[in-house]
């Protein structure tokens, strides 16, 4: 049995390429989550879309060879939890009131990205910091 899914390395199934020219036109926003954006062609999606088309990065780490209008980094789960409160929606998921609560602040990175982390991963980084120092 196979999944639903594109494995590495195999063709992309015919649909992709029937749409893909016109749903780079019907795109009204393009959130790119959780990826390397390293294989093709999918990965080049990125710089068909006109200009016009808001880009948003949702990833653990930068991109940088592609150029998103905002960047959220982080891990993923966190990220949308912090989105979704401060839209004030609420997701059907085990864990949303645990991330929800888990201390979630942005921190501005520069002027168009921006890190999601929680307490407990603070708290570490500063422990991580402080034992450097000492080193």
């Amino acid at each position: 049995m196979k999944p639903d899914i594109t494995f590495f390395g195999e063709d992309l199934p015919d649909r992709y390429h029937n749409f893909i020219k016109r749903d780079i036109l019907e795109c009204d926003l393009l959130l790119c989550i959780g990826t390397s954006l390293k294989v093709a062609p999918v990965s080049e999606i990125v710089n068909l879309l006109p200009e016009h088309v808001p880009q948003i990065l949702i990833n653990r780490d930068p991109i940088e060879h592609s150029e998103f209008d905002i960047e959220l980094l982080g891990y993923g789960d966190q990220v949308i939890t912090w989105l979704c409160k401060k839209l004030g929606w609420k997701i059907d998921h085990k864990d949303f009131e645990k991330i929800a609560n888990s201390g979630l602040e942005v921190e501005a990175l520069d002027e168009n990205s921006y890190s999601i982390t929680d307490a407990n991963q603070r708290k570490q980084e500063e422990e991580k910091k402080n034992q450097n120092e000492q080193n």
